[in-house]
């Protein structure tokens, strides 16, 4: 399995302004190489060929919801190590929110976004390692 490269993001959202507002902050302003996606059944595909360091994902999405795509991240062995940020309108106690945190993903963050506080997040999870699997 390749080792996930913590300078590319991945950020997946159905809305073309936050995909882009977002995008262009952490390119230009944080220095990672950013890739974009509308749907969570994109996403797998970017994230299984290009191994991010991160995936910022939305819940709310055409195609393949945000949770459905985290729980295909985590049970594929390629991706299962990427951690995935949860960016969402919806409240960390919503239904879709907890479901993603039981599919796999390591955070919920809420929209309106604040970019910098985005990077921070980023940072973090990037810094740390991957959690080991227990033996059956």
């Amino acid at each position: 399995m390749e080792t996930p490269n913590c300078l590319i993001v991945l950020v997946v959202d159905d809305f073309d302004d936050a995909r882009l507002l977002l995008s262009e902050y952490l390119a230009a302003a944080a220095g990672f190489r950013v890739e974009t996606a509308a749907n969570g059944l994109r996403a797998i595909e970017l994230a299984q060929q290009l191994k991010p360091g991160i995936i910022i994902m939305d819940l709310a999405m055409p195609v393949l919801d945000g949770a459905s795509a985290i729980r295909r991240l985590k049970a594929d062995p390629e991706t299962r190590d990427i951690p995935i940020l949860v960016l969402t309108a919806f409240k960390p106690s919503d239904p879709p929110c907890r479901q993603a945190l039981e599919a796999g993903a390591a955070e919920v963050l809420m929209k309106p976004i604040d970019p910098q506080h985005i990077e921070q997040r980023i940072r973090h999870h990037c810094s740390q390692p991957p959690p080991i699997p227990l033996e059956a």
